[in-house]
């Protein structure tokens, strides 16, 4: 997506543009062709085997993740985008569906709808582009404020994220974590250089920074969310969601 000459954000970035008008904006010149075209490269057909819808789920989750809290600014304070956000939510219900699903090709129909979606809403942000060392700046052991961050091997850092979680007044946070801490039930014990589909098939990284990537990408993802909106079950105040369009460079323009 990121090399395509057609999936670029429409210009001028514009602030105050609602969802409706970015979609109608965004489905316009040859765009919806070229997003079809991009989903049927991912390897998926009537034939796929287990393993593979398996490896397809996994996939999605790190690239919902990555796209929701690895698409900063360094230097500049995390966003964590509502639209992205139900990119990584989403992701969690399609191990359910590729186990409830009978059919091959109707579990391929699901995921390839999904990679679709997922094509769509990015560009409806502005593209943002996935900085893997930004990623992994964050630290693997977030803390709550004003509490000191404990011997890593002593410390399991999700249980004040989720306890956080919990008391949020936004569901979506809840939700949020809840799908970070699947991903690291499952994969974060993944190391560096092996995370799926970091490398294209000549060993080339799909990313710059892709090899540094592991599995401790979901617990620092969960840190920064929490940092944006808020521990409350600590005492932090409530955050908000960001909405400015963070793939635009002019979202970024006159902020922290």
């Amino acid at each position: 997506m990121y090399n395509s000459e057609t999936l670029h954000p429409v210009m001028p970035y514009d602030p105050n543009a609602l969802l409706r008008k970015r979609f109608e904006d965004a489905l316009k010149d040859g765009r919806p062709e070229a997003i079809r075209e991009l989903a049927c490269k991912w390897s998926i057909d009537a034939n796929i085997s287990d393993a593979e819808l398996d490896s397809r789920v996994e996939q999605a989750m790190w690239a919902a993740t990555l796209v929701l809290a690895g698409t900063g600014k360094p230097g500049r304070k995390p966003r964590i985008d509502f639209f992205l956000m139900h990119l990584l939510t989403s992701s969690l219900f399609l191990p359910t569906f590729m186990r409830a699903i009978r059919k091959t090709e109707d579990k391929a129909r699901v995921l390839r709808a999904y990679v679709s979606t997922f094509l769509v809403i990015t560009l409806i942000r502005g593209r943002p582009r996935i900085d893997a060392e930004l990623m992994m700046s964050y630290s693997a052991t977030p803390t709550p404020p004003n509490e000191k961050g404990g011997n890593e091997r002593e410390t399991n850092p999700w249980l004040p994220l989720v306890h956080s979680a919990i008391y949020a007044p936004e569901s979506h946070v809840a939700k949020s974590i809840r799908a970070l801490f699947y991903a690291a039930q499952h994969y974060g014990e993944t190391e560096a250089g092996k995370v799926v589909g970091a490398f294209d098939s000549s060993g080339k990284e799909i990313l710059p920074g892709a090899a540094k990537l592991d599995g401790t990408v979901f617990v620092r993802a969960a840190g920064i969310l929490m940092d944006a909106l808020g521990w409350v079950g600590h005492g932090q105040a409530v955050g908000d969601w960001d909405r400015s369009g963070l793939g635009w460079d002019g979202a970024w323009e006159n902020s922290d």
